[in-house]
């Protein structure tokens, strides 16, 4: 259906906020979908108004045959091809004549609610329609895609399952019901009706398409790539089959059919911004990280507000710990929506240059889209913690109330590792964190299950390992901190911690050249860290 294409490429092209929600909210496309339902989509051929096809409904509600020619007028109302307001203008000259009957009428006042699209005006034909003739499956379809561009569910089902109960070899009712489930997010339901659409019309380019929507979002991403290759097929002109299509297979993990989608929509429109910011996130997974952060920028330059390119160089930046550059691009990528990761993100990216109440807020933010996202849990530990030790630091230098608390309670804290853990049992870094408290509040033992517990679920984590090593260290296992320091570091070769803590072994062995070895590796690869430099000076080395 060509009218499907061009009014999807001229909103892809002219609307933000179309564009912005393609990518956040596949509910809201729906809106949208629904609005091509109501306005300039050509209704399938066998409408009241065009020729019946083969599949055209044979009830009572078909429209009468006439010996007579259509008047000119007729004609006009009846004609896809003449501005809608010459159309519109014809219809009211057939439906001046007294003469017509009932059924006729009916079918007339249905035409030009669909020439007067999503208006009240369109509402009023569509109920006069339906009140010369109850049973018109046209009427009744056109009212239900009516009431669901009104987000109206409980009457749009009332009138679509009407007419699909009257005559269920009418395509369009299948199409808008399944519409309208996949705007109430009932995927399967929507991919069941509208595959009785496509049995009924096989070249109805709209089923294939919404079906594939359906069908992503309910994560079946070999089927919706099949059925936006049947668009893409039926459609070529449409690059947004390609888009989808390339978008079903990155998400299905198989890349490199993703990039050659992605290179074709660039290949025909070089300055697709949403083909390159899809492409760079396909090179990000792919851990192409150069090719992802030149896609995103060109993207960016040629629009700066396409959100998905400023979130895939935000993952960029911050890998690179340009933290602030990071928050720029994240910034922009909320303008269109927030969505959970990004609230992540950017929480971890405010958490990482020390501003602790705007990365707290973040996450609470997060945590009220997702109550049960177990990571956002974890993360509003670590900066809860954080927050308590600046509170504690404040309270030290005497830069809070005099009666403050020096002591840390950590027992928020405590509790979002918790919550996260309970929530996410298998994220190894959780009970980590979580052993780093329960060590602080000289709970050994606890702490002690929890880093054995972490490391069961990831034998390969270095901060696993150095965790360990703290807790030996804390219990003056000097031999057993080394071990599982040396383990640490034999993972991850550019922990500056966990070479201060070895070398701070080494020294309670008496061992002083493995310990300054290890403590100039730290300032090596810290040399910010107040306490590594003061310790080597106390060795006597020279900086």
């Amino acid at each position: 259906m060509t009218g499907l294409a061009a009014l999807h490429g001229g909103l892809w092209a002219v609307d933000p906020w179309y564009r912005r929600s393609w990518f956040v909210a596949p509910p809201a496309i729906a809106l949208v979908l629904a609005g091509w339902m109501m306005s300039d989509a050509r209704m399938p051929a066998n409408a009241p108004w065009a020729k019946p096809g083969t599949n055209a409904p044979s009830s009572p509600g078909t429209p009468p045959a006439k010996s007579e020619p259509a008047s000119q007028q007729e004609q006009t109302c009846k004609n896809e091809n003449v501005e809608k307001a010459v159309g519109v203008a014809a219809c009211d000259q057939v439906l001046a004549n007294a003469g017509l009957d009932a059924k006729a009428r009916s079918d007339l006042l249905t035409r030009r609610a669909y020439l007067r699209n999503q208006t009240p005006e369109a509402l009023a034909d569509l109920n006069e329609a339906l009140r010369l003739n109850p049973d018109n499956v046209w009427s009744l379809a056109r009212r239900g895609a009516h009431w669901l561009g009104e987000r109206d569910f409980t009457r749009a089902a009332s009138d679509l399952n009407k007419s699909i109960g009257l005559n269920s070899t009418y395509e369009y009712s299948w199409q808008v019901r399944g519409d309208m489930y996949y705007q109430q997010q009932q995927y399967d339901r929507a991919i069941a009706d509208l595959t009785e659409a496509i049995k009924l019309d096989s070249a109805s380019t709209r089923n294939y398409y919404l079906r594939g929507l359906a069908e992503f979002n309910k994560q079946l991403y070999a089927a919706a790539a099949r059925d936006f290759s049947e668009y893409h097929r039926l459609n070529p002109s449409d690059a947004a089959g390609l888009r989808l299509r390339g978008d079903s297979y990155a998400f299905a993990n198989q890349f490199d059919q993703a990039v050659a989608d992605f290179s074709e929509v660039l290949r025909i429109s070089p300055r697709d911004q949403f083909a390159l910011a899809l492409r760079a996130r396909a090179y990000y997974w792919q851990k192409k990280f150069d090719q992802a952060f030149s896609d995103a920028n060109e993207a960016l330059e040629i629009d700066a507000s396409t959100s998905i390119a400023s979130e895939v160089r935000s993952w960029v930046n911050f890998d690179r710990a340009k933290y602030d550059a990071a928050i720029f691009d994240l910034n922009n990528a909320l303008k269109a929506g927030a969505s959970l990761d990004k609230l992540q993100t950017r929480g971890r990216a405010l958490l990482a240059t020390g501003q602790l109440d705007a990365s707290y807020r973040d996450f609470k933010q997060a945590e009220q889209m997702d109550p049960k996202a177990g990571y956002t849990q974890y993360l509003l530990g670590l900066v809860s913690e954080r927050r308590e030790n600046v509170r504690v630091r404040r309270c030290v230098a005497g830069e809070s109330d005099a009666n403050c608390s020096r002591i840390p309670d950590y027992t928020e804290t405590m509790g979002y590792f918790s919550k996260g853990i309970d929530l996410t049992p298998n994220f190894a870094p959780g009970y980590f964190d979580r052993a780093r408290i329960l060590m602080a509040q000289r709970q050994l033992d606890r702490a002690h299950a929890d880093v054995e517990a972490g490391l069961k679920l990831d034998s390969n984590n270095s901060e696993g390992y150095l965790a360990r090593g703290n807790l030996w260290l804390t219990m003056e296992r000097w031999r057993e901190a080394i071990d599982d320091y040396s383990r640490s570091i034999n993972i991850n070769s550019r922990s500056a911690m966990a070479f201060l803590n070895r070398g701070q072994a080494y020294l309670k062995l008496n061992d002083r050249n493995n310990a300054l070895n290890d403590l100039r590796s730290s300032y090596a690869l810290d040399s910010s860290n107040d306490y590594t430099r003061n310790l080597l000076r106390s060795l006597g080395q020279r900086l």
